[in-house]
C-alpha cells in the first residue's frame, strides 16, 4: 500500500480526506497525522508537514496566496511580513473556517490555483492596491528588475484594476523603474516624487 505521504506529494502537497482515503485508508491516514508524516489543515484537508505556514492557510481556506504574502513567496521586498497572511479565494467561494488570514476574493486564472499563488503582474497590482506608495512602488521596481515583467504589462495590469487603491496601483505603475538597486532606494525616490 502506498504511504498517505507519497500520495499528499503526488498530489503537490495538500489534499482532501476523500483522496486520501481512496489512495490509502483511513487507518493508514490516522496513523500518519499521529506520526506528524502529514497535518490537518482544516477540517477535511490535509498537507504535507514541510509546507510553509502560508501556504498551508491559503491551502486549508482553498485559496491563494495574494497581496504581499505573494510579494514573499515571488521574493520581492517588503518592509516587514503581514501580520497575517493574504488569501485570495476565486469569487464563488465562501470562507470557511480556517487559520487567521486576510481573505480577498477575485476571479483567479487556473494557473495561480495550480501554483498556489497570484500572478507576479497580480501581486504587484495588488500590493500597490494596499500599500503606501513608496511600499508598492519598491516591489514593483524589484519585480521589474527581475526582467520577469515588463513596464509596459504591469501600467496594462494596473489600469485593468477596479476597486479601491486602483489609483496608488496606476501612480506606483506609471512610476515604476527597473533601475532601482534597493527597496530604501525605490523609497526615498517615492519621497522625491
Amino acid at each position: 500500500m502506498t504511504a498517505v505521504s507519497e500520495v499528499l506529494v503526488r498530489l503537490g502537497g495538500t489534499a482532501t480526506f476523500a483522496d486520501l482515503v481512496a489512495a490509502t485508508s483511513r487507518r493508514a491516514l490516522a496513523r500518519a497525522v499521529r506520526s506528524g508524516d502529514v497535518v490537518r489543515l482544516t477540517r477535511g484537508v490535509y498537507g504535507h508537514p514541510q509546507l510553509s505556514a502560508d501556504r498551508s492557510t491559503a491551502l486549508a481556506h482553498a485559496g491563494v496566496l495574494s497581496h504581499t504574502s505573494a510579494a514573499l513567496a515571488w521574493r520581492l521586498p517588503l518592509l516587514g511580513p503581514p501580520p497575517k497572511p493574504h488569501v485570495t479565494l476565486p469569487t464563488h467561494r465562501k470562507a470557511r473556517p480556517g487559520p487567521a488570514a486576510v481573505l480577498h476574493w477575485a476571479d483567479l486564472p487556473a494557473i495561480d490555483l495550480r501554483r498556489g499563488l497570484t500572478s507576479l503582474e497580480r501581486t504587484v497590482v495588488d500590493c500597490a492596491r494596499i500599500l503606501p506608495f513608496g511600499e508598492g512602488l519598491a516591489v514593483a521596481d524589484a519585480a521589474l528588475a527581475t526582467g520577469r515583467l515588463t513596464a509596459e504589462e504591469l501600467r496594462a495590469a494596473a489600469l485593468r484594476s477596479r476597486g479601491r487603491g486602483r489609483a496608488n496601483a496606476v501612480r506606483v505603475a506609471a512610476m515604476a523603474d527597473p533601475r532601482s538597486e534597493s527597496f530604501l532606494e525605490s523609497v526615498l525616490r517615492s519621497v522625491a516624487l
